[in-house]
């Protein structure tokens, strides 16, 4: 434990690898992750996340996330911080050894497509050694063009301009890129344009 107790910066384990997958084809955007976590000390039996939702013009704030495990945990507490913010605590179902690996799995679903902010990426700020991205779109999701997010300043992402290799969208195929390495503070992902 760190000594301020803050839950978001709990010592004890990092993200060896994040996986997260939007699926802008379904009715209701659904957004799929999958962390695989390490201990780095023995007594590990929770870990703290957040979820954000940004709030759409002209919309209501979204009351409650529609948030499920897939895997490896379950919600303990879910608690609004912020108007689109979640603070997610969940029990991984028993006590990690040092260095031991487990898996955790999450599921989000959107109201609608105006809840989406046109991005399926990350902001490490905790360890995190790599990270896919892969991106469902679909011939009737919109997108008018794609882009690899590449670890840049946050506030870039949201300028709604390619910040780095761009996608051919003419195929549906699904959008996927990887990155071996991550630093933390910076903006890694897939950008997108409705």
């Amino acid at each position: 434990m760190t000594p301020d107790q803050n839950p978001f910066a709990v010592s004890g384990w990092y993200v060896d690898r994040l996986e997260a997958t939007a699926f802008l084809d379904e009715v209701r955007p659904r957004f799929h992750s999958l962390r695989e976590i390490v201990a780095t000390h023995s007594g590990v039996v929770e870990i703290c996340e957040s979820w954000s939702i940004p709030r759409p013009a002209n919309e209501p704030l979204v009351d409650d996330l529609d948030l499920q495990t897939t895997e490896g945990c379950e919600i303990t507490e879910l608690a609004k911080i912020s108007p689109s913010t979640w603070r997610v605590t969940v029990s991984l179902g028993r006590e990690l050894a040092a260095r031991e690996r487990h898996r955790l799995g999450f599921s989000v679903t959107l109201p609608s497509r105006a809840f989406v902010r046109p991005i399926n990426g990350f902001v490490p700020v905790r360890r995190t050694r790599s990270f896919r991205s892969e991106v469902h779109h679909g011939p009737h999701a919109g997108l008018t063009r794609a882009w690899r997010i590449d670890g840049v300043p946050p506030m870039a992402v949201d300028d709604d301009v390619p910040l780095g290799e761009q996608f051919d969208l003419r195929d549906g195929a699904p959008l996927v890129a990887e990155w071996n390495t991550v630093r933390r503070g910076l903006a890694y992902g897939i950008g997108w344009s409705w």
